[in-house]
């Protein structure tokens, strides 16, 4: 055991060393900011160094473009009849995830109202070290729902694997990495806030789908889906008009991170836009829509 943790070892501490280096000298170049490390997150896992999660994010898309291209060639089908242990698997991980969501959230919304925090123009402070764990701890849920693609390679539903879904996976955990290292608080709770918020409702759904079966009943309790997409459209917007003005005020959050999530929400805006028309204004949709 010892030989092998040596030879990981002088396998990733050189890795590690070179992306971090270029992380930070990317931030540098595009946003002239050195990327200092936030004292209460410092030392806290996946933190102090982008490569864990760029390690998870390799590995995700690897098993997501590897598992889509296995089911193409092989000429599979979508599960009709998912087996056990994979529809326990969709039930744990929703249901964690919406138990992790209210956690969150409520955790989130409490300490902004400890800290007495306003809607906008909130500062990171170093001492704000309740409201940093729950930043830390929205970042480290990104990487725990890359599942959630992880889970649809194991339906075989390689259609619901667009690039928009992989691209939001992707680069939401990056950005969240940006904020947890260096200002998990200040500003950044509203737009936490807002996800996990938006993510109860969304597992929730998520829940009642991998649980109800019957046909009848699904139409029954699951025919708000396209509100589900409609309320994270409205959440990128808020979000959007959020950071717009914190940039355009001059807020005392880092105002390169501002400008990140305003771009970032208005790419969200777009594509999310351009998924529901393409899934419920389709034909298809609307033929269904009739028969049932």
């Amino acid at each position: 055991m010892g030989s092998i943790e040596v030879v990981v070892k002088e396998f990733y501490d050189p890795l590690n060393e070179r992306i971090t280096e270029k992380m930070l000298r990317f931030i540098n170049v595009t946003a002239g900011v050195e990327l200092a490390s936030a004292v209460p997150t410092r030392g806290l896992p996946y933190v102090d160094s982008p490569t864990p999660m760029f390690v998870a994010l390799a590995a995700y898309l690897v098993g997501v473009c590897g598992g889509s291209l296995w089911i193409k060639i092989a000429g599979l089908k979508p599960r009709t009849v998912e087996p056990n242990w994979l529809r326990l698997l969709v039930v744990l991980h929703n249901a964690f995830c919406l138990i992790l969501s209210v956690y969150m959230c409520s955790g989130i919304v409490a300490q902004s109202i400890h800290l007495k925090y306003s809607v906008w123009g909130n500062a990171y402070k170093d001492d704000e070290k309740e409201m940093a764990y729950f930043i830390y701890l929205f970042y480290m849920s990104k990487i725990v729902e890359l599942m959630d693609t992880m889970i649809m390679v194991l339906k075989r539903n390689v259609r619901q694997i667009t690039v928009l879904h992989v691209y939001h996976h992707v680069s939401i955990a990056i950005i969240w990495w940006i904020i947890a290292h260096h200002a998990p608080g200040g500003d950044a709770y509203f737009s936490a806030a807002m996800n996990s918020a938006v993510h109860v409702v969304m597992y929730f759904y998520y829940l009642l789908s991998s649980i109800l079966r019957n046909k009848e009943i699904r139409q029954k309790y699951l025919f708000w889906g396209r509100y589900l997409t409609q309320i994270q459209m409205l959440q990128f917007g808020v979000n959007m008009v959020h950071a717009y003005y914190c940039v355009k005020t001059q807020a005392p959050y880092p105002r390169f991170l501002c400008k990140i999530l305003f771009y970032y929400m208005i790419s969200l805006v777009v594509l999310f836009y351009n998924f529901y028309l393409q899934k419920y204004n389709s034909k298809s949709y609307v033929k269904q829509s009739k028969l049932e």
